[in-house]
């Protein structure tokens, strides 16, 4: 079956004064995958800036009912840090994917993005849950890898995800020629790691 699928790449605010609704639906628009839609940060959302009360719900407020109800998923690809464009994502979310890359500082910054999930459960998105753990630049030949899976399976037995995203020249080469690794290149070891993450999620989403 064709899913709908609402892809918000480089999450991003500026500042303005109209609904955030109209700007979502005037900035969607296909690319690529004729089921796939997605908004860029060049395509530029505005919402009021206020307190940051009000701006952690302006976005949640957004996708009821006219955005949410049209897709069977809606990916937030929040920037790498804890900041309020995270804050806002987090808010508007009803589970957390964790990509981690397989170093050492990721376990930090890992325990830190726990905390604000928790501390975002609390006070304003009490439905948020962490979806899973996802290990990317991953490299079984390292024990620095070995280790960090280890330590992370340990603390999230049932949060982590079987598929893992290799270190791969083609997943860092597609971007450049602006295009996803599936259609840059399928068979690419990242894409078919990606295609695994993809069916593993829908297997996940059917046991709930």
């Amino acid at each position: 079956d064709e899913l709908g699928l609402l892809v918000w790449i480089d999450f991003m605010f500026a500042c303005a004064s109209y609904e955030l609704d109209d700007a979502i639906e005037a900035n969607i628009r296909a690319e690529v995958v004729d089921n796939v839609r997605r908004i860029r940060h060049h395509a530029c959302l505005a919402l009021w800036c206020g307190n940051n009360e009000m701006e952690t719900q302006t976005l949640d407020e957004a996708w009821e009912p006219s955005i949410k109800q049209k897709y069977d998923y809606i990916i937030i690809d929040c920037p790498p840090e804890l900041g309020l464009l995270t804050l806002n994502g987090l808010c508007a979310s009803d589970t957390v994917l964790i990509p981690l890359q397989c170093e050492f500082y990721s376990l930090e910054g890992l325990a830190q993005l726990v905390e604000t999930i928790r501390l975002v459960k609390q006070k304003y998105n009490p439905t948020i849950d962490v979806e899973g753990i996802l290990f990317t630049m991953y490299d079984g030949r390292l024990n620095l890898t070995n280790q960090v899976v280890n330590e992370v399976k340990k603390h999230f037995p049932k949060k982590v995800y079987k598929t893992v995203i290799p270190r791969n020249v083609r997943l860092s080469e597609a971007p450049s020629f602006g295009k996803p690794v599936m259609y840059f290149d399928k068979s690419s070891k990242g894409a078919m790691s990606y295609e695994e993450l993809g069916i593993e999620f829908l297997k996940n989403q059917k046991k709930k």
